[in-house]
C-alpha cells in the first residue's frame, strides 16, 4: 500500500499522469542533443534515488520522443534516435541491475517485485510515429520477461503495467494515479506470480495480463 501511495502522490492533479523520467531529472535529459553518456549518468542518478525510497520502480521515458516525418519512418536524425533509445534501453537495463542488487540485501519474507510503467506501444504491433518511443517499451517488455525467465526460483516478479480503457485501448481521459496505485498494490502482495502483461483499468481492476 505505501508503494502504491508514493505512485499516487507522484501525479499531477491537473494532469493525471504519471511523472516522466525525463521530467523528474530536469536536466540534461531533457535536451535531445544531450550525449548518450550524460544521458546514462543521468538516468542513474534518478533510478539509485528512486530504489532507496521504493521496492520497485517504474522507468518512464520519452517526453521528448522526437516524430519522424510523415510516412518517412526513418527520417528522424541518428542523434536524436540515439537519444530516445538510450534513454529507454539504458534505462531499463540500469534500473533491473539495481533492483536485483537491492533484492539480494531484502528479507526472504519481502516481496520482491519491479514494476514498470509503459503504455500498449511496448505490447502491440510497430506503430511508425511512435517508432523511437516503442522501441523503449518493447525493449522494456523484453527485459521484463527476462527477468521472469532468468530468476524462476529466486522468488523475484517483474511486470510490465499498463493502464486502458475498457475496450482494451488507450485510456484516454481515464488515466489516473489512484488506478495505478490500487493495481501496483495488488501487485505487490499477489502470492503468486501471473502474467507479465498486465493491463488495468480506471478502477484498477485487472482487464487482462498475458
Amino acid at each position: 500500500v505505501k508503494m502504491g501511495l508514493l505512485l499516487s502522490k507522484s501525479m499531477s492533479p491537473n494532469q493525471k499522469r504519471l511523472p516522466l523520467l525525463s521530467q523528474s531529472l530536469k536536466g540534461s535529459l531533457v535536451h535531445p542533443s544531450a550525449s548518450s553518456s550524460t544521458i546514462v549518468r543521468a538516468i542513474q542518478r534518478y533510478i539509485t534515488r528512486l530504489l532507496t525510497k521504493t521496492l520497485f520502480c517504474c522507468p518512464l521515458a520519452g517526453a521528448f520522443s522526437a516524430l519522424p516525418e510523415k510516412e518517412e519512418p526513418f527520417s528522424l536524425p541518428y542523434d536524436k534516435f540515439v537519444s530516445d533509445v538510450t534513454v529507454g534501453g539504458t534505462g531499463a537495463y540500469f534500473a533491473l541491475q539495481e533492483t536485483i542488487s537491492s533484492f539480494k540485501k531484502l528479507p526472504a519474507e519481502t516481496p520482491k517485485v519491479f514494476i514498470a510503467t509503459s503504455n500498449l506501444l511496448g505490447v502491440t504491433p510497430p506503430v511508425v510515429n511512435y517508432m523511437s518511443l516503442g522501441l523503449q517499451k518493447h525493449t522494456l517488455a523484453y527485459l521484463v520477461q527476462i527477468g521472469n525467465k532468468g530468476y524462476p526460483d529466486k522468488g523475484y516478479r517483474f511486470y510490465l503495467a499498463t493502464q486502458v480503457g475498457e475496450d482494451g485501448g488507450h485510456p484516454g481521459p481515464e488515466m489516473s494515479g489512484e488506478a495505478h496505485a490500487i493495481a501496483y498494490s495488488n501487485l505487490i502482495q499477489r502470492k503468486e506470480r501471473g502474467g507479465w502483461d498486465i493491463r488495468f483499468i480506471k478502477d484498477g481492476s485487472i482487464l487482462t495480463e498475458n
